[in-house]
């Protein structure tokens, strides 16, 4: 017995196709990877000198103003 492709298969397996093309490319475009990147430097000097030039520890709202709020 062969079935026959009718409009009512097509389209479930069009949304199907569009779901999983949808799931795809939101992983794969997601916020989250650019997230994974970082970024460090090595400084030649003492830690207390580093921590002098760079303040108490929620100072960075005030040399990196998007931070806005420090918790």
């Amino acid at each position: 017995m062969k079935k026959h492709f009718t409009k009512r298969n097509f389209a479930a397996v069009a949304q199907m196709v569009a779901l999983g093309a949808l799931v795809f490319l939101s992983v794969h475009v997601s916020p989250a990877f650019a997230a994974t990147l970082s970024r460090g430097v090595d400084v030649n000097g003492t830690l207390s000198a580093v921590w002098s030039m760079i303040g108490p520890f929620c100072a960075i709202k005030d040399w990196l103003p998007p931070v806005g709020t420090c918790t």
